[in-house]
C-alpha cells in the first residue's frame, strides 16, 4: 500500500525543479528505506547536491512532532558571527541546528535540543577578561549537558584571535578538564574561507597568518602563525603536532600519533 507522503510527491511531482525531480523518484523507489537513509549518501545516489535534497518541498512529508533530548552535539563558540557560521555549516550538512545567544537557562536549552541534532550557543568571550571568558564557557557547557548533549565543540576564530593570555588556550583547558578529557584537538582551519593548517602553520589563503593584517590587530595581534607556539604560550598543558604525512596515512596512524604525544606529556 502506498504511504500518505507518495501520494504527495505523485502530486507534486509536475511542479517540481529538475534536480528536485531527481530527489523525488528516489523517494518513490526507496520509499520504505526513507527512516534509514542519511543526507550525504541520499544526494550521491540522486545525483544532487545535498542542499537540493534538504530543500524538497516540506509537504513531501508530514510534520513529526519532535523527540526530546534529541540533540547530540553542544556547540560555544566565542563570538556572534563565529556562531552564525557554525551554525550554518552544520545546518547546511543535515543537522537540524539551533542557535542560542548568551548563556541558556536549563528549560531553554532543553527546549531548544528537543527540536535539534546540534546546539550552538553564541558568547561574548573573545577579548573579555580571562576569567570571565572561562565562568561563561563552562556555564554554557553546564547548560548543554543538562540539555542532553553528548559531544561538545569549541568553536573559536579561524583566524586564532587571542593573546598569550588566552582566550582561546584557557577556555580549552577549562572545558577539557570539566569534560574529564586528556587531550584536545586544535585546528582552525576552515577551508572555504581560505583558512588552512599546514604542519602546525595557520594560513589565511596563501600567507602565513602573522603576514596578513591580522599582524595589527587592535585587540588581539597575531604575531606568529604557528599554533603550538600560540598553544603553548596560553595553556598550562604542552602542546605537539599531528603531521600532514601521518593524516595521509588514516585515522588510526592519527590516533596513535595522539597517544603517542600523550603519552609524552
Amino acid at each position: 500500500m502506498a504511504k500518505p507522503f507518495e501520494f504527495n510527491i505523485k502530486k507534486l511531482y509536475a511542479d517540481l525543479r529538475p534536480s528536485e525531480q531527481k530527489v523525488a523518484d528516489y523517494y518513490l523507489g526507496y520509499a520504505g528505506q526513507l527512516e534509514e537513509l542519511s543526507l550525504v549518501p541520499m544526494a550521491k545516489a540522486a545525483g544532487v547536491s545535498q542542499p537540493t535534497v534538504m530543500s524538497r518541498p516540506p509537504n513531501f512529508f508530514p510534520p513529526k512532532e519532535p523527540d526530546p533530548m534529541t540533540a547530540v552535539l553542544g556547540c560555544i563558540a566565542d563570538d556572534f558571527t563565529g556562531g552564525t557560521d557554525l551554525a550554518e555549516t552544520l545546518s547546511r550538512n543535515g543537522m537540524r541546528t539551533i542557535q542560542l545567544l548568551g548563556v541558556p537557562d536549563t528549560a531553554l536549552a532543553s527546549e531548544a535540543a528537543a527540536q535539534a541534532d546540534a546546539l550552538v550557543v553564541a558568547l561574548k568571550i573573545r577579548t573579555v577578561p580571562v576569567e570571565e571568558a572561562v565562568s561563561q564557557a563552562l556555564a554554557a557547557l553546564e547548560a548543554l549537558r543538562a540539555a542532553g548533549c553528548r559531544q561538545f565543540f569549541w568553536k573559536y576564530c579561524s583566524t586564532f584571535d587571542s593573546t598569550p593570555k588566552g582566550n582561546i588556550g584557557p577556555v580549552a583547558e577549562a572545558l577539557l578538564q570539566a569534560l574529564g578529557g586528556d587531550r584536545a584537538v586544535v585546528c582552525p582551519s576552515f577551508p572555504e574561507n581560505k583558512r588552512t593548517v599546514y604542519q602546525g602553520y595557520l594560513f589565511v589563503g596563501d600567507r602565513l597568518l602573522h603576514e596578513t593584517s591580522m599582524r595589527s590587530h587592535p585587540l588581539t595581534p597575531m604575531t606568529d602563525a604557528n599554533l603550538i607556539r600560540l598553544m603553548d604560550a596560553q595553556s598550562s598543558r604542552k602542546s605537539g603536532l599531528v603531521p600532514l604525512e601521518t593524516v595521509r596515512e588514516g585515522v588510526e596512524a592519527v590516533k596513535a600519533r595522539m597517544d603517542e604525544l600523550a603519552a609524552q606529556g
